[in-house]
């Protein structure tokens, strides 16, 4: 087994230690199957194979992509491996969080609505359920088509200030779900900006609080009756 200097920096190890330890022994066990089956595919063609591992680098697991080829004598034998690795550890963590934020997107009992500067926009379930509105629906609308005309225009601008002042608003906002009902929610909106500090999306996450402010009002006329 030869290896580069990268490789013995990646794996925290001087070349003659990787020498005598076999390769699966810093695979994590999940993997090394995976790793097991790749290097036997290497005796047939195509003689190539990929894979993504986890490898024990030092004190850490780090995920590493490899693009394996086996060298073929005259006869069409097998007499090396060549592999060659890069860490792709943040991709893969990049990915994890981007499945976490879909699941909860998903299956998140409020309503959430992302928008962009080009007025496209993202609903999930929640949102179609409380506001009777689809994605298709929406799509390309502005949001103002919930608007229930409860507040006033210096309302909004209001919102708008803070948002771009301080990059979030949250309060409570009278709409209207697409079939004419007017309902009271808790909004919560986050700007998201770009790597330039550019708005790049607004982040709207809201839930259905009608139900709580009609017994708050219940309760409340109720204590002026029995004055």
């Amino acid at each position: 087994m030869f290896a580069n200097p990268a490789y013995c920096e990646t794996f925290g190890k001087h070349e003659e230690e990787l020498y005598l330890q076999p390769l699966l022994s810093m695979v994590h066990e999940e993997d090394q199957e995976v790793v097991r089956q790749a290097l036997s595919a290497l005796y047939q063609p195509p003689f190539t194979t990929y894979v993504e591992q986890r490898s024990k680098t030092g004190d850490d697991w780090r995920w590493l992509a490899w693009s394996h080829r086996a060298v073929l004598d005259e006869h069409g034998e097998v007499i090396s491996i060549i592999g060659v690795g890069h860490d792709v550890t943040e991709r893969k963590q990049t990915a994890e969080r981007l499945e976490l934020a879909a699941k909860v997107f998903s299956h998140s009992r409020e309503g959430i609505m992302i928008t962009d500067s080009n007025g496209d926009i993202e609903v999930n379930e929640a949102f179609t359920r409380i506001t009777g509105y689809g994605r298709d629906e929406v799509m390309g609308k502005d949001p103002r088509i919930l608007s229930s005309g409860r507040q006033a225009p210096k309302f909004y601008a209001e919102m708008w200030s803070e948002l771009t002042e301080k990059g979030y608003w949250s309060g409570e906002v009278w709409n209207q779900r697409k079939d004419g009902t007017v309902y009271a929610e808790m909004l919560t909106i986050t700007v998201v900006h770009d790597a330039y500090g550019k708005s790049q999306h607004y982040v709207g996450l809201f839930s259905d609080i009608t139900a709580q402010k009609s017994i708050n009002s219940s309760w409340s006329t109720l204590r002026i009756m029995t004055r």
